[in-house]
């Protein structure tokens, strides 16, 4: 069982800054396409220690969000005495454009999971093997009613649950797609 500990403000904050929001690139794959699943070293932890192994001959994708559009939350759910997570990524991409319509159409009932940098430079994954992220009927696409209107696309995916917030994955246990900005 964890034990409970003390947590400082330097421990939580030790430069002083609490930016949130996550970056603009985001990984997407097909659970489908996952070999091996990363592994958390232990229940009591947050982290996974193990790599996320694609199939060969798959790969994860890297997909823009509009800055200040990206971020995962891990709202509550259950009842008082089985409170568990309900993690979820939202993010806007712009534009009207074949390649962002298909990744509407390709990613609509399919089982997925995203990988995200934060503003700290720390990365986290939604989606697990038991519990695989899928997308919530968001507000859609929109081409939009008038020129000052933004055209695009609100995206919304959950992770039906989860024991605790989306745990972070180290940025060497990612297998980065050849050419993306990171990884390298």
């Amino acid at each position: 069982m964890f034990e409970l500990e003390n947590i400082t403000k330097d421990e939580l904050l030790p430069d002083g800054r609490n930016a949130g929001g996550g970056g603009s690139n985001i990984l997407a794959g097909y659970s489908d396409d996952v070999l091996e699943w990363p592994q958390l070293a232990s229940e009591e932890e947050t982290s996974y220690s193990t790599a996320l192994v694609m199939k060969p001959g798959t790969t994860l994708v890297e997909v823009y969000g509009t800055p200040n559009t990206v971020g995962i939350s891990s709202p509550d759910q259950g009842e008082l005495d089985g409170i568990s997570q309900k993690p979820e990524l939202k993010f806007f991409m712009p534009g009207n454009n074949a390649k962002l319509r298909k990744f509407i159409k390709y990613t609509n009932n399919r089982n997925m999971i995203f990988i995200v940098q934060d503003a700290e430079q720390r990365w986290f994954m939604l989606g697990t093997e038991q519990w695989p992220a899928v997308k919530n009927p968001a507000e859609g696409h929109d081409m939009g009613q008038a020129a000052e209107t933004r055209k695009g696309a609100n995206f919304s995916y959950v992770q039906i649950a989860s024991h605790g917030p989306v745990p972070e994955i180290p940025e060497n246990l990612i297998p980065f797609p050849a050419g993306s900005g990171s990884g390298s």
